[in-house]
């Protein structure tokens, strides 16, 4: 369970904040806890909208530059909202809700300022190889984890100042917090694109072989594929529905499914007719209705694959 203000509709692993070590000159001073409380909580409401909007744009978005100043104007809130905090001072002598929050701030300004760039320098070559799409999807895992920590941080002392001065509190389940699915589907859809990256990448390698008619790289890479493609069944099997959504999670089973069936028979079958130098009528014609058949539904079931990622990731994140 999880309280929160009844002016704070938003939660996730976003509730973070700045850097900074800062002293006001002048302190504004507050008459009762709940304006106190309310102020604190405003500045971190603004991080949040910030924050959707960031997120917002790297999932709804494909274009970088977008997705950067979004990124870029989430640090210019958390600067703006830790000098705001700074200048609100001790609550009739309790600084500890100001100062955590201050904390978390610091935090949060690290991860955008750090980490994030650091995902996105790493996102420009994911493609390259299964180790580098890995290792760029770990920054970005971590980068959250870091966030839902500095939130729950936050979270705490907030209902701790809440209880220490008789502020009223709505209480709210965590699994019906629309942000912090945001997080979740992230990592969810991540795990399951990585396992069929893996596979396309082997399946690329037999493809590029096949392109130049190279009988023996093509084997060495069909068997990389079925290889693949069955640890990848595996793993697929120990991964649950989000939420009863079985679409991203059926539509990879289908595409690995395709790829190992391919591997065991047909791509056997072009292995063969590369290494004959004279093949018969028979033999080419087999092949190309292979290929033909190749082409038609790898296109078909890779799209089923990238719609239905797209759209369940789209389902948990606000469109800004």
């Amino acid at each position: 369970m999880r309280f929160l203000s009844i002016t704070h509709p938003w939660k996730w692993l976003l509730l973070t904040i700045v850097t900074l070590s800062f002293h006001p000159s002048f302190a504004q001073e507050f008459a009762h806890a709940g304006e106190y409380w309310d102020a604190i909580l405003g500045e971190h409401n603004k991080v949040t909208a910030k924050s959707i909007e960031y997120i917002s744009k790297s999932v709804h978005s494909e274009n970088d530059r977008v997705i950067e100043r979004k990124r870029l104007a989430v640090i210019k809130q958390l600067d703006a909202s830790v000098v705001r905090v700074g200048e609100l001072g001790a609550f009739k002598g309790n600084d500890r809700f100001r100062k955590e929050a201050l904390a978390v701030l610091k935090e949060m300004k690290n991860v955008y300022t750090i980490e994030f760039k650091q995902a996105g320098e790493l996102q420009k070559s994911s493609k390259s190889s299964y180790v580098a799409l890995e290792r760029y999807y770990k920054t970005q895992d971590r980068a959250e984890a870091k966030l839902e920590r500095a939130s729950k941080r936050f979270s705490n002392a907030s209902r701790y100042f809440a209880k220490q001065n008789k502020i009223k509190l709505v209480e709210k389940n965590d699994k019906d917090d629309p942000i912090a699915k945001m997080g979740e589907v992230n990592r969810y859809t991540r795990k399951l694109y990585l396992i069929e990256f893996k596979v396309a990448k082997a399946n690329a390698g037999f493809l590029d072989a096949l392109k130049a008619r190279k009988a023996s790289l093509m084997e060495r890479n069909r068997k990389k594929v079925l290889a693949a493609s069955k640890e990848a069944l595996g793993k697929l099997k120990g991964i649950k529905d989000f939420y009863g959504d079985k679409s991203y999670k059926k539509a990879t089973e289908q595409l690995v499914r395709f790829r190992n069936k391919f591997a065991k028979k047909e791509y056997t079958e072009l292995v063969k007719v590369t290494k004959n130098k004279k093949p018969s009528r028979k033999e080419v014609n087999r092949a190309n209705a292979i290929i033909n058949e190749l082409n038609q539904k790898a296109q078909q079931y890779t799209n089923q694959f990238n719609i239905a990622g797209r759209t369940l990731r789209q389902k948990y994140t606000p469109q800004k």
